[in-house]
């Protein structure tokens, strides 16, 4: 059965079609403005934009290579850290290097290692630290001196530590 709607509710129906396409794109405005606007509220007030072209002055200014941008570590951070060079490590891992005591050893050690100096101390919080004997190691590590000293031993025969004099 047919339907047939008379030319003046027609017109009727005509008046209330919406525009979804028009909404559409409405939405997708505002959803790209509110994200800019974030990003300038996470970047204190600077525009995506005015990132990008700054970057690439950078990129430029270093001989068109890719760059990372981060801020200088705060002068009231107290945090200690020791860094692995990773390629070094896992080069010196892969052709045997090191045997699993001796990779034990200076993974426990790590933590005795002065920021600066990487002289291994008994207090790397301290101005003052004081390098630590193969005695003192053992104690911290809770073995035996003799082991310490035979690890020692093979990794200054590698080059991998050195004993200091006196």
């Amino acid at each position: 059965m047919d339907l047939f709607l008379p030319h003046k509710e027609r017109n009727n129906l005509k008046k209330n079609v919406v525009n979804f396409d028009q909404a559409e794109r409405n939405a997708r405005k505002r959803d790209l403005e509110i994200q800019e606007e974030k990003f300038k509220q996470a970047h204190h007030g600077i525009d995506e934009e005015e990132i990008n072209k700054a970057m690439q002055t950078l990129s430029k200014a270093t001989g068109g290579k890719e760059l990372f941008v981060g801020t200088k570590r705060s002068p009231q951070s107290k945090v200690k850290f020791a860094q692995f060079i990773q390629d070094n490590w896992n080069h010196a891992l892969e052709i045997g290097y090191f045997t699993d005591e001796e990779m034990l050893f200076l993974l426990r050690i790590q933590r005795f290692l002065q920021f600066k100096s990487n002289c291994i101390v008994d207090d790397i919080h301290s101005r003052s630290a004081v390098p630590m004997s193969q005695k003192q190691i053992a104690d911290r590590l809770k073995t035996d001196k003799s082991k310490v000293s035979r690890i020692v031993n093979r990794l200054v025969d590698k080059g991998v530590i050195v004993k200091a004099n006196g």
